[in-house]
């Protein structure tokens, strides 16, 4: 991490014994010569010489004892300083977290912007100031704005559905005593103050962020969460876990990095999902994954494992121009409406076995793949859709073999 990265104090070290030590042998060394040289190359010693040689050594041995004398105390003192602070910042980290159990809304937000105060003016801390807002985010919440489970009969998805209770939390009255219109207000205000550090914006000329409030080296635990409206463009995070969580509204990730492993396995997204030009940097993955609205990862680049599997993309999907380094898997995934991989750049094997997608929309499929044979409904799936029939993809070659194999039966 760059200096020109941490804003706020610089960061003082104590003086280690080795240092000291060190130190303690030059001056011993220095303090030894100096007695030598004075005596090697004083005139012909008489007795008030020697005098005045002894007064002279002992007056540098006593200094240098004094000078290592005032290094210990210094470094005692500095130690003490570092640790007053040590033991405030944690008290007012302390304070703040204790704030957000608060039922006042005000109070709450009141923590939150302590938190990221403590954060900005204490690089050391701010991973743990991320891990407290993201406790936060994943304790257990309603949204007003969360749409209630379709009571249909022929409701497209049995499993996914957006629920209220994130994963692995119960309703165990968390929310209770909240009211959950001042409670968006606050998580909203927790999600703007993780992205408003996140974003790096453009670099000067030297390579240092533009923002100086940004935050290098997050990594964000998200899991379980319920996030509403989350809009990260243009951010930089090093790791992301968002496994099982739900996204209420439309949810951005356009044109932000994610320097390592970023899994959203279990996650569902309710509204519009927006990935365009994403760079997944390492694995990610989107197992499970339920897009309820339409989901684009146009111009998106994946640079190593891609895991789609079982995914189900209930409305329009958009791959276009997306680019897949590594090895790339959508196995069992579902189409349930138009699909578009068009100029989409494989550099390894694509696996789209057992693939579901729907014949009436004439999805744009990767090179070397079409609509196969007809299938049953995907598992998962129930109640009618349209009328279009349910294929599994298949590829060319494939399809082509078994064409030529009808028409041989067919002659004879």
């Amino acid at each position: 991490m760059s200096q020109e990265d941490k804003p706020g104090r610089p960061p003082y070290r104590v003086l280690s014994s080795k240092a000291i030590w060190v130190g303690a042998l030059i001056m011993a060394v220095v303090a030894t010569n100096s007695v030598w040289l004075l005596l090697e190359f004083a005139a012909a010693p008489t007795d008030n010489n020697r005098l005045e040689i002894i007064k002279t050594a002992g007056t540098i041995l006593v200094g240098t004892g004094g000078a290592v004398a005032l290094l210990l105390a210094a470094r005692r003192q500095r130690f003490v300083e570092l640790d007053g602070t040590e033991r405030r910042i944690t008290d007012l980290q302390t304070k703040a977290a204790d704030q957000l159990g608060a039922d006042q809304a005000a109070v709450r937000l009141a923590g939150l912007y302590a938190l990221e105060r403590l954060a900005q003016d204490n690089p050391s801390h701010r991973q743990t100031i991320v891990d407290i807002i993201c406790g936060y985010l994943r304790m257990p919440y309603s949204s007003p704005l969360q749409p209630p489970p379709p009571r249909r009969r022929n409701s497209i998805l049995r499993t996914h559905q957006p629920t209220s209770t994130p994963r692995g939390a119960a309703n165990d009255g968390v929310d209770q005593g909240k009211d959950p219109h001042q409670e968006k207000h606050v998580r909203i205000t927790a999600q703007r103050i993780l992205v408003s550090h996140l974003q790096p914006q453009p670099r000067d000329q030297r390579g240092r962020s533009a923002n100086t409030k940004y935050w290098p080296n997050i990594d964000l635990d998200l899991s379980g969460s319920t996030l509403l409206k989350f809009d990260v463009r243009n951010c930089r995070i090093r790791s992301a876990d968002f496994e099982g969580a739900v996204f209420v509204g439309v949810t951005s990730f356009d044109d932000t990095v994610f320097v390592k492993t970023c899994t959203f396995k279990d996650a569902t997204l309710t509204d519009g999902a927006l990935f365009e030009r994403t760079q997944f940097k390492d694995g990610a993955s989107f197992a499970r994954a339920a897009f309820w609205k339409t989901a684009s990862f146009e111009s998106a680049s994946f640079a190593d494992t891609a895991l789609f599997t079982e995914a189900k993309f209930i409305h329009i999907s958009a791959f276009s121009k997306a680019t897949f380094a590594g090895h790339t898997v959508f196995r069992n995934a579902v189409f349930n409406n138009y699909a578009s991989f068009s100029d989409t750049i494989f550099t390894s094997p694509v696996d789209l076995t057992q693939v579901y997608a729907r014949d009436d929309h004439s999805p744009i499929l990767p090179e070397g793949w079409t609509l196969g044979s007809p299938a049953d409904r995907p598992q998962g799936l129930r109640g009618r859709t349209t009328a279009g029939t349910w294929r599994t993809l298949a590829r060319t070659s494939e399809v082509g073999h078994a064409q030529d194999a009808g028409q041989v039966r067919q002659e004879h």
